[in-house]
């Protein structure tokens, strides 16, 4: 009987020890992140809000609001977003696509962002996407998608597997 309590103790120890853990390196995860500062060019027809802008060494995020400011309805606009490093450097260039918008309606945008040490951003309404060279720093983002990432999903997959797995 003595060797099933000390068994129980440790499990007990065990699973004491691995939440600890998960909570401690999800705060500090969210400790990581710091907010960015940026600059809005504003126009005329859209006007657009950002509510959150953070970054870490390695990635980011910006959640923001578009809004249609004119009387009429606006289709096929660009929020262009420059995500600029600490040395003042252009890293990356992602365009939120705003198809149709109609007066005074308000659409949110989040983006993430794989990139280093990106400290500020820029914000510019476009009729157009800029053309460049190196695709690789830009992306387009359509504003009616989801925020559905499949490198996200599948993660999340097989974390729920792997759980169901050892908790059965």
């Amino acid at each position: 009987m003595s060797r099933l309590k000390t068994f129980a103790i440790y499990l007990i120890m065990f699973v004491a020890f691995y939440l600890f853990s998960s909570i401690a390196a999800y705060f500090y995860i969210l400790s990581t992140y710091a907010p960015m500062e940026g600059e809005i060019v504003e126009s005329s027809d859209v006007k657009v809000e950002i509510d959150e802008a953070k970054s870490t060494l390695v990635n980011g995020n910006i959640k923001g609001k578009i809004t249609n400011a004119s009387s009429n309805k606006i289709s096929n606009k660009y929020i262009k977003i420059d995500l600029i490093s600490k040395l003042g450097n252009k890293i990356l260039t992602k365009y939120v696509y705003a198809e149709n918008l109609d007066k005074e309606e308000t659409q949110d945008f989040k983006i993430n962002f794989q990139a280093e040490n990106i400290k500020t951003f820029k914000v510019e309404v476009r009729d157009e996407v800029e053309e460049v060279e190196d695709k690789s720093f830009i992306e387009i983002l359509d504003i009616k998608e989801e925020d559905s990432n499949p490198q996200t999903d599948l993660a999340i997959f097989v974390a729920g597997f792997l759980f169901l797995r050892y908790l059965l």
